[in-house]
C-alpha cells in the first residue's frame, strides 16, 4: 500500500502543480486583466 502512495502521491501533485504554474507564468507575462 506504501508503495502505492509513493507513486500515487507525487503524480498528483504534478498534476496539480503545473497547470497552476502555467497559469502564473501567463498571467506574470502578460501582466492582469484589464
Amino acid at each position: 500500500m506504501h508503495d502505492y502512495y509513493a507513486r500515487y502521491l507525487p503524480q498528483m501533485t504534478l498534476a496539480a502543480c503545473v497547470p497552476l504554474l502555467i497559469v502564473i507564468t501567463i498571467f506574470r507575462l502578460t501582466g492582469p486583466p484589464r
